[in-house]
């Protein structure tokens, strides 16, 4: 069964990758938020699920060894990223330390599924996080009436309840919870010139004026204007997202 995200990133992932590559540090919130709660001096085997084009390596220490897998081939532009399927999730058993899924499971449909293989290839006392768009939040109303109207592929995607468990983890015997919280994670850029540029490509937004793109962020998601740590001027886009954090029960 293919994954709406293997469908979506077919077609879209070269220009979400074109939009990492030219702004690396603007979503670095994203991924510093991920290791809160977690120890990353005991982690060494770690799995990015799905891992888009291997974002995730820059935010590691030198000593772990990180799997990275992505069901889009738009996203697998080398070896050390391998496919498999999102909805029918099949991985060893007790093999890692840390699982980590960033901005991907609104696009899953079998979320308990993909939990209980989770909770398998954890090695007793690991972790894994999970990231992602709220439900009924500004951002999910951006992605799927601004961003779905716009781009290729639509967009409507099954979000993760801010004052509800994770579906299928009332019955999940192996896994504690350790952090279920909405986290700021702005998105930071020189100049509105640069934010609409990156939106445009990380979304595929096509037939839609940069002045639509700047206002359809004003309206559903905000953005304020800053000064970094030089002095510089900068843009931030107010970006927020929901953090789960399991641990396997030792």
């Amino acid at each position: 069964m293919s994954s709406q995200y293997a469908d979506a990133f077919e077609q879209r992932g070269h220009p979400y990758d074109q939009a990492m590559q030219r702004f690396p540090d603007s979503r670095n919130f994203e991924f510093i938020h991920l290791f809160d709660q977690i120890d990353l001096t005991k982690a060494r085997r770690i799995l990015d699920l799905p891992s888009g084009g291997g974002y995730l390596s820059q935010f590691l220490p030198e000593h772990c060894e990180l799997d990275s897998a992505d069901p889009s081939s738009q996203f697998r532009k080398s070896d050390a990223i391998y496919e498999l399927n999102l909805e029918s999730l099949v991985l060893p058993e007790s093999h890692y330390d840390l699982v980590i899924s960033l901005a991907a499971l609104h696009h899953i449909e079998n979320k308990p599924g993909f939990l209980n293989s989770v909770a398998n290839t954890l090695k007793l006392g690991g972790f894994c996080c999970f990231s992602d768009v709220a439900a009924d939040s500004g951002i999910s109303h951006f992605l799927d009436k601004f961003a779905g109207k716009y781009n290729l592929t639509g967009h409507k995607g099954s979000y993760l309840q801010i004052d509800a468990p994770y579906p299928g983890y009332m019955s999940q015997k192996q896994l504690s919870l350790v952090e279920h919280a909405l986290k700021p994670c702005p998105w930071v850029f020189k100049n509105k010139t640069e934010m609409v540029e990156f939106c445009r490509l990380l979304f595929g937004l096509k037939a839609v004026s940069n002045q639509q793109v700047l206002d359809a962020l004003s309206f559903y998601v905000g953005y304020t204007d800053i000064t970094n740590s030089q002095g510089e001027p900068g843009v931030s886009l107010k970006w927020e997202l929901l953090y789960i954090t399991f641990q396997k029960q030792s």
